[in-house]
């Protein structure tokens, strides 16, 4: 019987903390009507390009509190604007060397912010 009553509260206490989240494949081609995220949820966006070099240029932005990369910053200020509340952005870069062409970089920029 303890061991029921245990694994009751666990299960609950499980599903009070556990957050929904929304995720948009490919930001720089999603159309507003296309994403069907619930107000306040969890929203991850990310995007991929090449690059010949892997220390990017950055630009700042104080809106969100971000470094943003150059090349991008209006796609990405566009997107965040759209879809994130200003509290709480984070945004992340990963910079790895192409397999297939080792003079050529692969970046995946990944955004995680509150859905608006």
């Amino acid at each position: 019987m303890k061991k029921i009553f245990f694994l009751l509260i666990f299960s609950y206490s499980l599903n009070t903390h556990s957050e929904d989240f929304c995720i948009i494949n490919n930001i720089l081609s999603i159309k507003k009507n296309e994403v069907r995220c619930q107000n306040n949820e969890i929203l991850t966006g990310y995007f991929t390009f090449k690059s010949d070099i892997s220390n990017l240029n950055y630009s700042k932005d104080n809106s969100f509190n971000l470094l943003i990369i150059s090349k991008y910053k209006n796609e990405i200020l566009n997107y965040l604007e759209e879809h994130c509340r200003k509290q709480g952005v984070r945004l992340k870069e990963i910079i790895n060397l192409d397999k297939s062409d080792e003079k050529k970089y692969s970046v995946e920029v990944i955004i995680t912010c509150r859905y608006r």
